[in-house]
C-alpha cells in the first residue's frame, strides 16, 4: 500500500486504462523509528497546474508531485498523521489538511497538540 498508481481515464466510456506506478515509498521496517519513516500515502488532491498533493500518514508531511511524477515540494507538518488535503477559500489557495488523533500513542499526542485538527496553509497554485 506504499504505492500511488496512475491510470489513463476515458471520459466518454468511464473506463480506466493500463496503470503505471506514479510514486512508491519504502514501507516502515519493524524496528524503524517513526522519526526516520517518510510515511505512507493517504488522501490527495490535485491543484490547477495538475500537481498532485498527497498526505503522508505517519510521515508528518505533504508531498507535491508534478503530473509526470517529479517531486516538486515537501511540506513538513507539526503532526505525525496528516490524512487529507483539500483546496478551499475564496481564491482556492488555502490548502486544508485533516489530521488523525484516534489510536495514536499518548506520548505522541502530548508532543502534537494539533493532532486531530484541521490545519491550513496558503499555496501559490489553487
Amino acid at each position: 500500500a506504499h504505492t500511488i498508481w496512475a491510470h489513463a481515464f476515458d471520459l466518454h466510456s468511464g473506463t480506466l486504462g493500463e496503470g503505471r506506478v506514479f510514486a512508491s515509498f519504502a514501507p516502515r521496517t519493524p524496528d524503524q523509528p517513526l522519526a526516520s519513516y517518510g510515511g505512507r500515502p493517504d488522501g490527495a488532491a490535485v491543484d490547477e497546474s495538475g500537481a498532485y498533493w498527497v498526505a503522508m500518514f505517519e510521515g508528518a508531511q505533504l508531498l507535491r508531485y508534478a503530473a509526470d511524477g517529479v517531486l516538486l515540494e515537501v511540506v513538513p507538518l507539526p503532526v505525525r498523521c496528516p490524512t487529507m488535503p483539500a483546496f478551499g477559500g475564496a481564491d482556492g489557495r488555502t490548502l486544508f489538511i485533516t489530521t488523525a488523533r484516534d489510536k495514536r500513542p499518548a506520548d505522541e499526542l502530548a508532543r502534537e497538540p494539533w493532532a486531530g485538527a484541521v490545519l491550513s496553509l496558503r499555496v501559490a497554485v489553487p
